[in-house]
């Protein structure tokens, strides 16, 4: 998968689940936290929905786990072909 088919598919999800934000915010450097897209339930909604459009469990567990709060490093961190 590529970055921009990520992004288009997480960016188009975070705008169903949260319309009333101003979509035109939602860059792919952005933090989802500050502009509101995401907290700590949205948070899990949005990792699950991540594992299911990349087809494998993301593993937070991991000593070298980071927070990912944009759609870009979600896409490094998550979806980025090794």
């Amino acid at each position: 998968m590529t970055e921009e088919e990520f992004a288009t598919a997480v960016t188009a999800y975070l705008k169903e689940k949260q319309p009333e934000i101003d979509p035109a915010l939602l860059t792919p450097d952005a933090n989802l936290w500050d502009l509101g897209y995401v907290d700590s339930v949205g948070a899990a909604d949005l990792i699950l929905f991540i594992e299911e459009l990349i087809g494998r469990e993301i593993d937070l567990s991991a000593n070298d786990a980071k927070p990912a709060v944009s759609v870009r490093e979600m896409y490094e961190a998550y979806a980025k072909a090794d």
